[in-house]
């Protein structure tokens, strides 16, 4: 007979199977996602100007800080 419990665990769902345990994040990837799946939302390639820092630009509004740091955590925390 063989057992397989599944279990999902911040964001991970872990399967432990007969010899191995299964890691899978596509959930949290899916989650993650969901507020960038907008149709007015265009990809642009980056060019060597994408992270350069401009002397005078204004600092973000403490929500899209907020928002900044809180994508950029869950991205390290998916790789």
């Amino acid at each position: 007979m063989d057992v397989v419990n599944s279990h999902l665990y911040i964001g991970m769902q872990l399967t432990v199977e007969k010899e191995c345990v299964l890691l899978d994040m596509r959930y949290y990837l899916q989650i993650f996602l969901e507020p960038f799946n907008n149709p007015q939302v265009k990809a642009v390639p980056g060019n060597k100007e994408t992270f350069m820092v401009k002397d005078g630009a204004e600092p973000l509004d403490l929500k899209k800080r907020m928002l900044f740091h809180s994508t950029v955590a869950k991205l390290l925390y998916l790789s």
